[in-house]
């Protein structure tokens, strides 16, 4: 699963990476974006691919109240067809959407407390977690409230040895397709669900940091101060603490 990440490059970098142009005025650097909060992302709206600020955290459109909104904050990939709260979103592209990051966090147990861990790209670059977004209507104030969760699956080898679950991340023709209203996603989903990058390409690279990240109210650089070297040893990664 993955319930942190960060979006802390420039406007710049996100137009080289998604090709979009307009990016939201107030939108800031941040280092620890959390559940409930508003997360930048794009979706197929008025013939055009734009950029919207949706709450992490799902809540359906016939949902009674928006209470259960924390415990959407992830959707299983591979029974996305098959849950209320996911299947009919698939198919449409109103629903589908990118969520916008450069980087997240999952906590690796050493057997002897969790480790945060921040995955990133080399150099920083901007990625795309594959994301499904709803409208709810307040029944009592007919207050509008826009939500996302974001589509996990099974965890790729580069993930695997920290956690059993990965965010999925979609290369740039699935970030294309997965905006696109003639893409027959729900038949299609496989496809979508599969690892990436692929086993052997390098990818993500995977460092130990300290624990400020625990605590939303840190949201600052300091998140992603390192505490040690992760380790390639027979076993797999590991991670040598050099700070508690």
């Amino acid at each position: 699963m993955c319930g942190r990440f960060t979006l802390t490059v420039s406007d710049r970098s996100l137009s080289a990476a998604f090709g979009q142009a307009d990016w939201p005025p107030e939108r800031l650097p941040r280092w620890n974006i959390a559940p409930t909060q508003e997360v930048l992302c794009l979706r197929w709206e008025n013939s055009a691919v734009r950029s919207f600020w949706l709450r992490w955290g799902l809540v359906p459109h016939w949902a009674v109240d928006a209470a259960g909104a924390s415990r959407l904050i992830n959707a299983r990939g591979e029974t996305l067809l098959e849950k209320s709260s996911f299947k009919n979103l698939v198919p449409s592209v109103s629903h589908r959407c990118l969520m916008l990051a450069d980087g997240f966090y999952e906590w690796h147990d050493t057997g002897s407390g969790k480790v945060p861990q921040y995955f990133s790209l080399p150099g920083g670059q901007p990625f795309a977690f594959a994301g499904l977004c709803d409208r709810w209507s307040n029944p009592a104030t007919g207050q509008m409230l826009e939500t996302v969760t974001l589509v996990n699956h099974a965890a790729p080898p580069w993930m695997a040895w920290c956690h059993h679950r990965a965010p999925v991340v979609l290369d740039a023709p699935k970030r294309l397709r997965w905006l696109d209203p003639t893409e027959k996603a729900a038949e299609n989903l496989a496809d979508f669900l599969a690892p990436w990058p692929p086993a052997g390409s390098g990818g993500f690279q995977a460092t130990a940091v300290g624990k400020t990240v625990n605590s939303v109210r840190n949201d600052g650089p300091d998140c992603l101060l390192p505490t040690g070297t992760l380790l390639q040893g027979p076993a797999g990664p590991r991670q040598d603490l050099l700070f508690d």
